[in-house]
């Protein structure tokens, strides 16, 4: 465990340290987890850090990512929305927000329709599925 806090912490200062140019994937399966990313993935109820509210995330091709909260458990009225940029390093989604903050979720599982995440920086797992129906041209603000 100490030794992927000191893994998690080292690649958050080399991801900071390179700015806002991305690296590209260093392995085919990093390549093969960004292209499964893309498109916008909602929290399940049964996922563990569901908190009672509709979220999505959207994973752009161009690395830039959208995080939205609803109004209540449909998809309907975004209360609050959020901008970052992201990429894949080692089977990791680094997520950059401008105020320096990264997180860092390791992708510990990904099929067409569903993902298990771990977060390398509290230790939560939890799982996404993509969605079509939570896309961002069906909410309204």
């Amino acid at each position: 465990m100490l030794q992927r806090s000191i893994f998690a912490i080292a690649l958050a200062f080399a991801v900071n340290a390179q700015g806002a140019d991305a690296p590209t994937p260093n392995t085919k399966k990093d390549e093969a987890l960004k292209a499964g990313l893309i498109g916008t993935w909602i929290s399940p109820t049964d996922s563990p850090d569901y908190e009672g509210i509709s979220i999505s995330e959207t994973y752009n091709p161009d690395g830039t990512y959208i995080y939205r909260e609803y109004e209540g458990t449909g998809c309907k009225i975004i209360a609050a929305t959020q901008y970052s940029r992201w990429h894949v390093w080692e089977g990791v989604i680094i997520t950059e927000y401008a105020n320096e903050k990264t997180l860092n979720e390791e992708i510990v599982s990904m099929d067409a329709g569903r993902m298990v995440l771990r977060s390398l920086d509290d230790g939560l797992t939890f799982t996404r599925t993509k969605s079509t129906s939570c896309a961002p041209a069906t909410a309204k603000k």
